[in-house]
């Protein structure tokens, strides 16, 4: 049921919301795996690719031992965000997504 404001409008923001807290954040990527992901609906304009290595060479000059790989990630279609994102968190430290379009 849609959340209606007390003047009668219909509010985007879904009623029930709670505030979570922040994930927990490395304190440093010095030898860790980082996981690039290019979730642009369209990849093949390339974006994200670029948004993608700006970010990587970025994080290279800072953290010279950090490790980066690229994910594959279904745009559109049958996929379990859940599952994705445990599967991350077990094998990355960090991930960076390129998201828009």
């Amino acid at each position: 049921m849609a959340n209606v404001t007390p003047d009668g409008l219909v509010s985007p923001v879904p009623g029930g919301r709670r505030r979570r807290s922040r994930a927990s954040r490395p304190s440093s990527l010095d030898q860790a795996r980082v996981g690039l992901v290019d979730g642009m609906v369209n990849p093949k304009a390339g974006w994200g690719r670029g948004i993608l290595q700006a970010v990587e060479e970025e994080l290279r000059q800072r953290w010279p031992r950090v490790t980066t790989e690229r994910v594959s990630r279904a745009q559109l279609g049958l996929h379990e965000p859940y599952g994705w994102a445990a599967a991350m968190a077990a094998r990355y430290a960090a991930l960076v997504i390129a998201v828009g379009d």
